[in-house]
């Protein structure tokens, strides 16, 4: 994978943050949601990296989506990934990468670990949240270069998690026309003002 045409890499990159909401095990490499309907344009991407994977229904109402581990593991070890997570650090490829390939990592990680509030005025927020701090500084550092200013990195209370906000509207909006939001429920809720589970 050292030679890797610019429209694989971007969903390479979509990958890299969408498996921050990945586990891995000794056989499966799996990512869970309650939105089958990102689960599936995530099969998209992989099926476009000549990966095949397969989606579960839970009893829970979650899904699953799952892939064996000696299939993916050339795309895992091209990003890096490690287990336990907090041990995974920003993929190397990122770093000098095109904004392109930022917009499609830093989207994939969104809609893994992001979520969507409303201020006071109704208007929406972007937070993301990561137990790994140095890879949520990196995170920040990457949508910076996008010309949008994220807040510091911020300790949750109580908790072993941190997270960075876009708050204020003009960056917000600059997201939502930069970044590919492949989660529909996230996307609706950013684009249309409805709740997202």
């Amino acid at each position: 994978m050292n030679i890797i045409a610019d429209d694989k890499k971007k969903l390479i990159a979509y990958f890299a943050g969408a498996a921050r909401d990945g586990s891995l095990d000794r056989k499966y490499f799996q990512i869970f949601s309650a939105s089958k309907s990102w689960l599936e344009n995530l099969q998209v991407i992989l099926r476009n990296l000549n990966l095949r994977s397969n989606i579960y229904r839970l009893k829970n109402g979650y899904w699953k989506l799952k892939i064996s581990k000696k299939r993916i593991l050339p795309l895992l070890n091209f990003i890096e990934f490690r287990v336990p997570q907090i041990n995974w650090e920003t993929p190397s490829f990122l770093f000098g990468s095109s904004q392109e390939i930022l917009r499609w990592y830093i989207g994939g990680f969104f809609d893994a670990e992001g979520s969507v509030s409303f201020s006071q005025k109704k208007f929406p927020n972007i937070e993301i949240y990561q137990a790994n701090r140095k890879v949520l500084e990196d995170l920040g550092a990457f949508i910076l270069e996008l010309g949008i200013r994220p807040t510091k990195v911020i300790k949750k209370k109580d908790r072993n998690l941190f997270c960075i906000k876009i708050t204020n509207k003009r960056g917000v909006e600059k997201f939502k026309s930069l970044i590919p939001i492949l989660h529909p429920e996230k996307y609706k809720k950013l684009f249309l003002h409805t709740k997202a589970p």
